[in-house]
């Protein structure tokens, strides 16, 4: 679990970066797992 704690520090601190060189809303996370198992975009469809 301690890698993975790692990558997720390190995509915080890349984004909060990038944040703050571009603005903020200049990432977006596309697509998100839910805890069924589904896939949502930001546009709130459902992919299976």
């Amino acid at each position: 679990m301690g890698e993975n704690t790692e990558k997720k520090k390190a995509l915080e601190m890349a984004m909060s970066q990038i944040e703050k060189q571009f603005g903020k809303g200049s990432v977006m996370k596309l697509r998100r797992i839910q805890s069924n198992g589904n896939r949502s975009d930001t546009n709130g469809s459902l992919k299976s």
